[in-house]
């Protein structure tokens, strides 16, 4: 899910991150989302991009709902960089 919101500074975005409806509150830049969200072309949905991330003010939210969500440690912090998973957040 994407929204603009006016709670934000101008040029900036937040990405709030799920699993099993769980919070990702650390290691965001280790996280598949947030390389996901890098890779994916802002001008086609009319937000602009600085290099390569969008510019908002912005929320982008995303959840990942699985039996098995393939984290990057045993506390859960993150989300594994699978292509498989990377492409369908791409696709999203």
């Amino acid at each position: 899910m994407i929204t603009k919101i006016s709670g934000l500074q101008e040029g900036s975005f937040d990405e709030l991150r799920f699993a099993n409806k769980v919070p990702l509150l650390y290691k965001k830049s280790s996280c598949v989302t947030t390389k996901a969200i890098e890779e994916v072309s802002w001008n086609r949905y009319n937000i602009s991009q600085t290099g390569n991330r969008p510019q908002g003010p912005l929320y982008i939210l995303v959840h990942i709902a699985s039996v098995w969500v393939p984290f990057t440690s045993e506390g859960k912090e993150a989300v594994a960089n699978y292509d498989p998973i990377r492409k369908e957040m791409k696709l999203a």
